[in-house]
């Protein structure tokens, strides 16, 4: 073969080489600029429990590279506000589209997860009702008439989900007409999140016994040891604050130092 065509074929091979490598490189430089570029998904800022309904702040919208970023990820904060974690989230987690119950318009839909809903008449509808809403939180008294009349606090920290037909909580920009329509429209009952144990100490109390619910401060988590209340308790507690508490007297020894005189109590 010629000199001169050995020369141009291996010109033309060096060249392909050379056009399969820029195509190599500029493909994988694609490929790593593209799982470097930074995209916006949500990431859990609190512990979202399982059953938990979500709330704007338990999240917040941050940006990781895309390489990052697991399959299913919410990049949409309407996607997921008002959903039901179907498992524990930690903080720092992306909030992934399978983790999540999309809710219906129901009061079944505002039931967390492994909790009956246990609805109630409430005695002060009318006015008791006015200053509470989905989504607080209260504590169940009950009075029980006996022979020896007296009150319990039988469940502590449950969770209101509707009142009367309503099972979600107002819109700051709901305007006052809406207001006013939702609570004369109101039935004198309360739909209560218990578990199973707890619905059945509520049915036995409503049947028994005269129910009443303490509205608890937001954030307010603490279960205290209560102890029944009667008319001995209220009797015994007036006396302690009305009776005068003694002080304890004791000798004292005279000191005199100079011209001032200083006694010390003698304790035995």
């Amino acid at each position: 073969m010629p000199r001169t065509k050995i020369l141009l074929l291996a010109s033309v091979f060096a060249a392909c080489a050379v056009l399969l490598s820029y195509v190599y490189l500029t493909t994988k430089e694609k490929s790593i600029i593209n799982r470097t570029v930074p995209k916006k998904v949500l990431i859990a800022v609190k512990y979202i429990a399982a059953g938990t309904r979500v709330t704007n702040d338990m999240f917040e919208t941050n940006e990781i590279v895309s390489d990052s970023v697991q399959p299913g990820a919410i990049v949409n904060s309407d996607d997921v506000v008002g959903q039901v974690s179907l498992s524990p989230i930690a903080v720092g987690e992306q909030l992934l589209a399978n983790k999540f119950l999309t809710t219906g318009t129901s009061v079944t839909s505002s039931i967390p997860l492994r909790k009956r809903g246990v609805t109630i008449s409430v005695n002060e509808a009318t006015d008791f009702i006015k200053i509470i809403k989905p989504g607080d939180y209260v504590d169940v008294l009950v009075t029980f008439e006996t022979s020896s009349p007296y009150t319990s606090t039988i469940l502590q920290n449950v969770k209101i989900v509707a009142i009367g037909e309503n099972f979600s909580p107002l819109k700051s920009d709901d305007s006052k007409k809406s207001e006013m329509e939702m609570f004369n429209n109101l039935s004198a009952s309360v739909t209560l999140a218990l578990t199973p144990q707890e619905s059945e100490i509520l049915a036995f109390a409503e049947n028994k016994g005269r129910l009443k619910l303490a509205l608890r401060a937001r954030g307010d988590e603490e279960i205290l040891e209560l102890k029944p209340v009667n008319f001995n308790t209220i009797s015994s507690s007036k006396k302690e604050e009305s009776s005068p508490v003694k002080k304890e007297s004791y000798p004292s020894l005279e000191i005199i130092r100079g011209i001032q005189g200083e006694k010390i109590p003698i304790k035995k």
